[in-house]
């Protein structure tokens, strides 16, 4: 599960604009200007479910709501488990409203019994970490879930769900629908590092 990250640095928006140049033109038509617009005043915030935050899509950067509105109204619905939502009644209509969320890293939190809960960040390289989604992009209804996986066997003591964290070289595959939603598990990045958070 993820239900916070952090919104990428300075330096890390600097490296994803690259990134993102390098992917693909068709990609990098507005970067630029719309990287600045998306991030502003966002620089390595902790981003809360209901906020809005950058998603990288095939249209370029948008800032769209984490969390799609619940079928019933009464909440936000922040993750999807990627083994089922070609399956999912919900999430089916989203498949091909796919993004990247971009972020520094994310954050889970292990209960210990009889004493505290314990929060770790968990994060990969120099340009942050690219997590799988889906975006609603209706007008008025624009927001985002992140796509969750079983966790690696490093972390699963902490939390048995992670994020599905791509590679470089799948952002372009998993945006533009070549990269099938029930091979995500087999192709995420696996060198995620973690620590305890302050």
């Amino acid at each position: 599960m993820c239900g916070r990250y952090t919104a990428n640095t300075e330096d890390e928006v600097i490296e994803i604009r690259g990134i993102l140049n390098a992917l693909s033109m068709r990609l990098s038509s507005d970067i630029s200007d719309g990287m600045l617009a998306a991030y502003a005043g966002l620089y390595g915030k902790e981003i809360y479910p209901s906020e809005n935050a950058p998603v990288i899509t095939c249209d370029g950067i948008l800032r769209y709501k984490f969390g799609f509105e619940k079928w019933d109204g009464s909440g936000l619905i922040i993750n999807a488990r990627s083994e089922t939502i070609s399956s999912s009644r919900f999430f089916k209509p989203f498949l091909k409203n796919r993004c990247i969320i971009p972020a520094s890293h994310y954050f889970e939190w292990k209960k210990v019994p009889h004493t505290h809960t314990e929060k770790y960040k968990f994060g990969s390289g120099k340009s942050g970490i690219f997590m799988a989604g889906l975006m609603d992009a209706k007008p008025g209804k624009e927001s985002f879930v992140i796509l969750t996986k079983q966790a690696d066997e490093n972390i699963s003591f902490i939390h048995e769900r992670m994020p599905v964290i791509l590679p470089v070289s799948r952002i372009l595959s998993w945006l533009d629908g070549t990269l099938s939603p029930d091979t995500l598990a087999s192709v995420c990045v696996e060198n995620i590092f973690f620590d305890m958070a302050i």
